[in-house]
């Protein structure tokens, strides 16, 4: 005779027991950080466009092609983050953006020769870029219990970086013993640029997303949590802790409640300029200084231009991905 099936009471202990990140959601949402991770091309094309065979661009012509991608994101961010918050297709919209990536990927891979177009493909790679982490925060939102909210954050944030750092290392690999082309004048000092056959890593990555986004079932997102108008899912998971602590949990209750939604109540919060502030001063600071070095040295050795990005790529991730552990 069969066994009957667990019920849902029961279910629910084994929940209770076993750690959140082996649940499949959890672990959906690492492979999809992970994944992600390795989507875009990042400082790579900055060196790729520097040291490709046929047209090596200039750092004020990078500097165009980028400044256009992060105007185009900051513009489209309200948008797509309010696109986001009122679907109920966050895995589709995720799959979409993954695959806007992977298409301007291939432009600026295979067809660097026409600088229009390389402008034109940051459309699609903007959208992609700024899509794929809106929604990957959404489904993490939606799917996650509060109390391992940030246990999830910092998993993401590990498989975010050890996302990076595979495909990185993959990707020198096919820089390393893959063909060589030459550039159309033949010189000699671009007579082994390798050829773009490590782009595989991203635009497979692309592809693979789409497929992994199933492993976050539709039926565990809870879309007023993940767009942040619901706090049944808090509320309920403070109830555990309500003879313990009933007045700290009403005023925690309190503090996390959203009053009002929109823009205007974020607007008014000191702490969110504060977190602006640091946000602007750090990529400020930090976020060109890696581009400028792979591009450098992609002008000077145009021969190992991708291996020598994916070495800087693999040293500063692993330090984030330490650093992600601990914090989490």
């Amino acid at each position: 005779s069969e066994s009957p099936a667990p019920s849902d009471a029961e279910l629910e202990d084994v929940a209770e027991v076993r750690p959140f990140w082996a649940s499949r959601e959890a672990l959906g949402l690492f492979a999809l950080a992970a994944l992600s991770a390795g989507e875009g091309l990042g400082p790579f094309a900055g060196a790729w466009l520097t040291a490709n065979p046929v047209k090596h661009y200039n750092p004020a012509e990078l500097g165009q092609i980028n400044a256009v991608q992060q105007l185009l994101a900051a513009a489209m961010q309200p948008l797509i983050g309010k696109l986001v918050d009122a679907s109920h297709w966050k895995r589709a919209l995720l799959s979409v953006g993954s695959l806007l990536v992977g298409v301007g990927t291939a432009l600026t891979v295979f067809v660097p020769q026409l600088y229009g177009l390389q402008i034109a493909a940051q459309v699609p790679i903007a959208i992609g870029l700024t899509l794929v982490p809106l929604a990957l925060n959404a489904l993490s939102l939606g799917t996650t219990r509060v109390e391992h909210f940030t246990k999830q954050v910092a998993l993401n944030n590990v498989g975010t970086h050890l996302g990076v750092v595979v495909s990185s290392v993959v990707m020198a690999f096919c820089a390393l013993y893959g063909p060589k082309i030459a550039s159309s004048g033949g010189s000699s000092r671009d007579a082994a640029v390798t050829s773009p056959t490590w782009c595989i890593v991203p635009l497979v990555t692309s592809v693979l997303t789409v497929f992994a986004s199933a492993a976050v079932r539709y039926s565990r997102i809870d879309h007023g949590r993940a767009s942040g108008r619901d706090t049944a899912g808090a509320n309920s998971s403070q109830k555990s802790q309500q003879q313990a602590s009933q007045g700290d949990e009403q005023e925690e209750q309190s503090e996390t409640t959203p009053k009002q939604e929109g823009v205007w109540p974020l607007l008014s919060r000191r702490n969110f300029w504060h977190l602006l502030a640091l946000a602007f001063l750090f990529n400020f600071a930090n976020m060109a200084q890696l581009q400028l070095l792979v591009q450098q040295a992609a002008a000077i050795l145009p021969d190992v231009a991708i291996p020598f990005t994916s070495a800087a790529q693999v040293v500063a991730h692993v330090v984030m991905l330490v650093a992600s552990v601990v914090v989490g």
